[in-house]
Protein backbone atom coordinates (compact mmCIF):
# COMPACT_ATOMS: atom_id res chain seq x y z
CA UNK A 1 0.00 0.00 0.00
CA UNK A 2 1.14 3.50 -0.81
CA UNK A 3 1.81 5.98 1.45
CA UNK A 4 -1.07 8.22 0.77
CA UNK A 5 -3.26 5.25 1.20
CA UNK A 6 -1.58 4.33 4.84
CA UNK A 7 -1.20 7.53 5.96
CA UNK A 8 -3.16 10.50 4.16
CA UNK A 9 -1.85 12.95 1.14
CA UNK A 10 -1.09 15.46 4.59
CA UNK A 11 1.31 13.27 6.32
CA UNK A 12 5.10 13.92 6.87
CA UNK A 13 5.89 10.06 5.37
CA UNK A 14 3.55 10.95 2.47
CA UNK A 15 4.90 14.41 1.55
CA UNK A 16 8.47 13.26 2.77
CA UNK A 17 7.81 10.04 -0.02
CA UNK A 18 6.83 12.36 -2.68
CA UNK A 19 9.79 14.81 -2.49
CA UNK A 20 11.94 11.47 -2.87
CA UNK A 21 10.28 10.63 -6.15
CA UNK A 22 10.24 14.82 -7.67
CA UNK A 23 14.25 14.01 -6.92
CA UNK A 24 14.09 11.12 -8.63
CA UNK A 25 12.74 12.53 -11.78
CA UNK A 26 14.87 15.07 -11.53
CA UNK A 27 18.46 12.35 -11.90
CA UNK A 28 16.52 10.97 -14.60
CA UNK A 29 16.00 14.21 -16.85
CA UNK A 30 12.09 13.92 -16.13
CA UNK A 31 11.54 17.79 -15.76
CA UNK A 32 8.32 18.67 -15.94
CA UNK A 33 7.27 15.69 -13.67
CA UNK A 34 9.61 17.03 -11.52
CA UNK A 35 8.07 20.44 -11.08
CA UNK A 36 4.73 19.59 -10.80
CA UNK A 37 5.74 17.12 -7.88
CA UNK A 38 7.79 19.61 -6.50
CA UNK A 39 5.02 22.72 -6.55
CA UNK A 40 2.43 19.89 -4.66
CA UNK A 41 5.50 19.11 -1.89
CA UNK A 42 5.85 23.15 -1.33
CA UNK A 43 2.44 23.53 -0.82
CA UNK A 44 1.55 20.65 1.69
CA UNK A 45 4.83 21.37 3.61
CA UNK A 46 3.59 25.33 3.84
CA UNK A 47 0.33 23.95 4.68
CA UNK A 48 1.09 21.34 7.58
CA UNK A 49 4.41 23.32 8.93
CA UNK A 50 4.00 26.92 7.82
CA UNK A 51 6.35 28.88 5.76
CA UNK A 52 9.41 29.08 8.33
CA UNK A 53 9.94 25.19 9.11
CA UNK A 54 13.26 24.16 7.53
CA UNK A 55 10.92 21.71 5.69
CA UNK A 56 9.35 24.18 4.04
CA UNK A 57 12.55 25.87 3.02
CA UNK A 58 13.80 22.79 1.73
CA UNK A 59 10.81 22.45 -0.22
CA UNK A 60 10.91 26.09 -1.66
CA UNK A 61 14.50 25.67 -2.42
CA UNK A 62 13.64 22.30 -5.14
CA UNK A 63 11.31 24.14 -6.32
CA UNK A 64 13.40 26.67 -7.27
CA UNK A 65 15.80 23.98 -9.13
CA UNK A 66 12.83 22.50 -10.37
CA UNK A 67 11.98 25.79 -12.12
CA UNK A 68 15.30 26.48 -13.31
CA UNK A 69 15.39 23.10 -15.01
CA UNK A 70 12.43 23.98 -17.57
CA UNK A 71 14.14 27.33 -18.26
CA UNK A 72 11.83 29.81 -15.98
CA UNK A 73 14.70 31.58 -14.38
CA UNK A 74 13.05 34.76 -13.69
CA UNK A 75 10.66 32.64 -11.10
CA UNK A 76 13.63 30.41 -9.69
CA UNK A 77 15.92 33.92 -8.75
CA UNK A 78 12.43 35.08 -6.68
CA UNK A 79 12.32 32.04 -5.08
CA UNK A 80 16.16 31.56 -4.21
CA UNK A 81 16.05 35.21 -2.89
CA UNK A 82 13.08 34.43 -0.59
CA UNK A 83 14.86 31.00 0.37
CA UNK A 84 18.40 32.43 1.45
CA UNK A 85 16.49 35.09 3.35
CA UNK A 86 14.77 33.30 5.28
CA UNK A 87 17.06 30.33 5.94
CA UNK A 88 19.36 33.04 6.73
CA UNK A 89 16.90 34.28 9.49
CA UNK A 90 15.80 31.25 10.62
CA UNK A 91 19.39 29.07 10.28
CA UNK A 92 22.12 31.42 10.07
CA UNK A 93 24.59 32.57 7.42
CA UNK A 94 26.74 29.57 7.99
CA UNK A 95 24.55 27.17 8.44
CA UNK A 96 24.59 24.14 5.73
CA UNK A 97 21.35 24.79 4.07
CA UNK A 98 22.00 28.58 4.17
CA UNK A 99 25.12 28.26 2.07
CA UNK A 100 23.16 25.69 -0.68
CA UNK A 101 20.60 28.76 -1.06
CA UNK A 102 23.87 31.09 -1.38
CA UNK A 103 24.75 28.60 -3.73
CA UNK A 104 21.48 28.58 -5.70
CA UNK A 105 20.60 31.87 -5.88
CA UNK A 106 23.94 32.46 -7.37
CA UNK A 107 23.25 29.91 -10.25
CA UNK A 108 19.97 31.56 -11.01
CA UNK A 109 21.86 35.39 -11.13
CA UNK A 110 24.03 33.35 -13.88
CA UNK A 111 21.28 32.13 -15.76
CA UNK A 112 19.17 35.62 -16.10
CA UNK A 113 22.97 37.07 -17.02
CA UNK A 114 23.28 38.78 -13.81
CA UNK A 115 27.15 37.96 -13.38
CA UNK A 116 28.23 40.68 -10.98
CA UNK A 117 25.72 39.68 -8.33
CA UNK A 118 26.52 35.92 -9.43
CA UNK A 119 30.37 36.59 -8.81
CA UNK A 120 30.23 38.94 -5.55
CA UNK A 121 27.74 36.07 -4.07
CA UNK A 122 30.60 33.00 -5.32
CA UNK A 123 33.16 34.71 -3.80
CA UNK A 124 31.56 35.19 -0.52
CA UNK A 125 30.13 31.33 -0.61
CA UNK A 126 34.26 29.97 -1.29
CA UNK A 127 35.54 31.46 1.81
CA UNK A 128 32.47 30.23 3.86
CA UNK A 129 32.79 26.75 2.47
CA UNK A 130 36.35 26.86 3.08
CA UNK A 131 36.55 28.11 6.84
CA UNK A 132 33.15 25.32 7.63
CA UNK A 133 33.98 22.32 5.01
CA UNK A 134 37.73 22.65 4.71
CA UNK A 135 39.84 22.70 1.24
CA UNK A 136 38.98 18.82 0.26
CA UNK A 137 35.23 18.80 0.71
CA UNK A 138 33.40 17.70 -1.86
CA UNK A 139 30.99 21.04 -1.72
CA UNK A 140 34.13 23.52 -1.83
CA UNK A 141 34.71 21.91 -5.67
CA UNK A 142 31.15 22.91 -6.01
CA UNK A 143 32.46 26.58 -5.29
CA UNK A 144 35.25 26.63 -7.32
CA UNK A 145 33.46 24.94 -10.17
CA UNK A 146 30.63 27.49 -10.15
CA UNK A 147 33.12 29.87 -9.63
CA UNK A 148 34.78 29.65 -12.54
CA UNK A 149 32.15 29.53 -14.55
CA UNK A 150 31.43 32.73 -13.51
CA UNK A 151 34.88 34.28 -14.69
CA UNK A 152 34.76 32.82 -17.65
CA UNK A 153 31.15 34.63 -17.83
CA UNK A 154 32.88 37.92 -17.29
CA UNK A 155 35.95 37.71 -19.48
CA UNK A 156 38.50 36.63 -17.23
CA UNK A 157 39.61 33.46 -18.81
CA UNK A 158 42.69 32.94 -17.43
CA UNK A 159 41.35 32.73 -13.80
CA UNK A 160 38.54 30.66 -14.86
CA UNK A 161 40.85 27.68 -16.53
CA UNK A 162 43.14 28.15 -13.18
CA UNK A 163 39.99 27.89 -10.35
CA UNK A 164 38.81 24.69 -13.06
CA UNK A 165 41.34 23.11 -12.91
CA UNK A 166 41.95 22.78 -9.31
CA UNK A 167 38.13 21.77 -8.97
CA UNK A 168 38.73 19.14 -11.33
CA UNK A 169 41.71 17.72 -9.78
CA UNK A 170 39.90 17.61 -6.24
CA UNK A 171 37.26 16.04 -7.72
CA UNK A 172 39.22 13.53 -9.71
CA UNK A 173 41.15 12.26 -6.10
CA UNK A 174 38.26 13.01 -3.55
CA UNK A 175 35.42 11.68 -6.00
CA UNK A 176 36.98 9.57 -9.02
CA UNK A 177 36.70 10.08 -12.65
CA UNK A 178 33.38 8.69 -13.25
CA UNK A 179 31.41 10.66 -10.63
CA UNK A 180 28.79 13.12 -12.24
CA UNK A 181 30.60 16.08 -10.07
CA UNK A 182 34.33 15.27 -12.25
CA UNK A 183 32.60 15.43 -15.49
CA UNK A 184 30.96 18.70 -15.07
CA UNK A 185 34.85 19.80 -14.08
CA UNK A 186 36.03 18.11 -17.41
CA UNK A 187 33.08 19.78 -19.00
CA UNK A 188 34.18 23.32 -17.54
CA UNK A 189 37.83 22.75 -18.51
CA UNK A 190 36.36 21.96 -22.59
CA UNK A 191 34.87 25.17 -22.09
CA UNK A 192 37.59 27.39 -20.65
CA UNK A 193 40.40 25.73 -23.23
CA UNK A 194 37.84 27.16 -25.73
CA UNK A 195 37.42 30.14 -24.37
CA UNK A 196 41.36 30.93 -24.59
CA UNK A 197 41.30 29.86 -28.27
CA UNK A 198 42.95 25.74 -27.31
CA UNK A 199 40.07 24.17 -29.36
CA UNK A 200 41.50 21.10 -30.39
CA UNK A 201 42.37 20.66 -26.29
CA UNK A 202 38.70 21.40 -25.75
CA UNK A 203 37.25 18.90 -28.57
CA UNK A 204 39.50 15.71 -26.73
CA UNK A 205 37.59 16.57 -23.24
CA UNK A 206 35.12 17.03 -24.80
CA UNK A 207 34.64 13.52 -26.33
CA UNK A 208 35.88 12.19 -23.06
CA UNK A 209 33.01 13.40 -21.13
CA UNK A 210 30.65 12.78 -23.63
CA UNK A 211 31.66 9.24 -23.49
CA UNK A 212 31.43 8.71 -20.06
CA UNK A 213 28.35 11.04 -19.64
CA UNK A 214 26.27 8.76 -22.38
CA UNK A 215 27.80 5.44 -20.60
CA UNK A 216 26.25 6.51 -17.14
CA UNK A 217 23.32 8.77 -17.68
CA UNK A 218 22.11 7.38 -21.12
CA UNK A 219 21.50 9.40 -24.58
CA UNK A 220 18.85 11.62 -23.80
CA UNK A 221 19.89 12.61 -20.14
CA UNK A 222 20.36 16.74 -20.44
CA UNK A 223 23.69 16.87 -19.25
CA UNK A 224 24.62 13.69 -22.24
CA UNK A 225 23.26 16.63 -24.68
CA UNK A 226 24.92 19.21 -22.49
CA UNK A 227 28.15 17.25 -23.80
CA UNK A 228 27.02 16.69 -27.24
CA UNK A 229 26.70 20.27 -27.70
CA UNK A 230 29.69 21.33 -26.41
CA UNK A 231 31.55 18.73 -28.60
CA UNK A 232 30.15 20.01 -31.72
CA UNK A 233 31.06 23.63 -30.58
CA UNK A 234 34.24 22.78 -30.64
CA UNK A 235 34.24 21.07 -33.73
CA UNK A 236 32.62 24.09 -35.37
CA UNK A 237 35.53 26.33 -33.52
CA UNK A 238 38.08 24.20 -35.33
CA UNK A 239 35.62 24.79 -38.64
CA UNK A 240 34.82 21.25 -39.01
CA UNK A 241 31.45 22.22 -39.65
CA UNK A 242 30.27 19.32 -42.59
CA UNK A 243 31.31 16.93 -40.11
CA UNK A 244 29.80 18.17 -36.76
CA UNK A 245 26.32 19.33 -38.67
CA UNK A 246 24.66 15.80 -38.31
CA UNK A 247 25.30 16.08 -35.04
CA UNK A 248 23.90 19.53 -33.78
CA UNK A 249 20.92 18.91 -35.76
CA UNK A 250 20.66 15.57 -33.53
CA UNK A 251 21.26 17.29 -30.16
CA UNK A 252 18.30 19.76 -31.47
CA UNK A 253 16.03 17.43 -31.96
CA UNK A 254 16.52 15.17 -28.84
CA UNK A 255 16.15 18.60 -26.88
CA UNK A 256 13.15 19.51 -28.47
CA UNK A 257 12.19 16.71 -27.46
CA UNK A 258 13.30 16.39 -23.97
CA UNK A 259 12.90 19.64 -22.70
CA UNK A 260 10.97 21.58 -25.59
CA UNK A 261 11.72 25.27 -27.52
CA UNK A 262 11.41 27.09 -24.82
CA UNK A 263 14.55 25.86 -22.62
CA UNK A 264 17.60 27.65 -22.73
CA UNK A 265 19.69 24.41 -23.78
CA UNK A 266 17.53 23.71 -26.35
CA UNK A 267 17.90 27.78 -27.78
CA UNK A 268 21.79 27.12 -27.22
CA UNK A 269 21.41 24.75 -29.56
CA UNK A 270 19.29 26.30 -32.05
CA UNK A 271 22.01 29.34 -32.15
CA UNK A 272 25.16 26.98 -32.28
CA UNK A 273 23.43 24.79 -35.18
CA UNK A 274 22.37 28.19 -36.68
CA UNK A 275 26.04 29.01 -37.07
CA UNK A 276 27.41 25.93 -38.56
CA UNK A 277 24.71 26.23 -40.82
CA UNK A 278 25.67 29.40 -42.29
CA UNK A 279 29.44 28.45 -42.69
CA UNK A 280 28.49 25.80 -45.22
CA UNK A 281 26.29 28.65 -47.00
CA UNK A 282 22.79 26.65 -45.82
CA UNK A 283 21.67 30.56 -45.03
CA UNK A 284 17.77 30.14 -45.89
CA UNK A 285 18.05 27.43 -42.91
CA UNK A 286 20.24 29.77 -40.60
CA UNK A 287 18.01 32.51 -40.86
CA UNK A 288 15.34 30.37 -39.82
CA UNK A 289 16.83 29.32 -36.98
CA UNK A 290 18.10 32.63 -36.33
CA UNK A 291 15.08 33.89 -36.26
CA UNK A 292 13.01 31.44 -34.23
CA UNK A 293 15.56 31.68 -31.29
CA UNK A 294 15.37 35.13 -31.38
CA UNK A 295 11.66 35.14 -30.96
CA UNK A 296 11.45 32.87 -28.32
CA UNK A 297 14.50 34.47 -26.19
CA UNK A 298 12.56 38.10 -26.47
CA UNK A 299 9.22 36.53 -25.59
CA UNK A 300 11.28 35.20 -22.38
CA UNK A 301 13.33 37.79 -21.56
CA UNK A 302 12.38 40.78 -23.36
CA UNK A 303 14.56 43.30 -25.33
CA UNK A 304 16.55 44.19 -22.61
CA UNK A 305 18.29 41.09 -21.27
CA UNK A 306 21.82 40.00 -22.98
CA UNK A 307 20.49 36.81 -23.75
CA UNK A 308 18.88 37.71 -26.83
CA UNK A 309 22.25 38.51 -28.33
CA UNK A 310 23.01 35.02 -27.98
CA UNK A 311 21.04 34.09 -31.08
CA UNK A 312 23.23 36.62 -33.33
CA UNK A 313 26.93 34.29 -32.37
CA UNK A 314 28.29 30.88 -31.11
CA UNK A 315 26.98 29.89 -28.32
CA UNK A 316 27.93 27.88 -25.35
CA UNK A 317 26.58 26.63 -21.64
CA UNK A 318 28.67 25.12 -18.50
Amino acid sequence: RTHTEVHGPRHVDTITAMNNLALAYRLLGQVDEQLALTEKVLQLRLEVSGERHPHTLLAMANLALALSAVGRHREAVELNQKTLRLRTEVLGERDFDTLGSMNNLASSYGAMGRNAERLALNEKLLLLVKEILGERHPNTAVVMNNLALTYGKLGRHEEQLAMTERALALRTEVLGERHPETLSSMNNLALANNDLGRHAESLAIDNKVLKLRSEILGERHPETLLSRSNLERSGYMLGRYQEFIPAGERTLQLRLETLGERHSDTLFSMSNLAFALGKVGRHDDELALNQKALRIRHELFGDNHPDPLASLRLAGDG
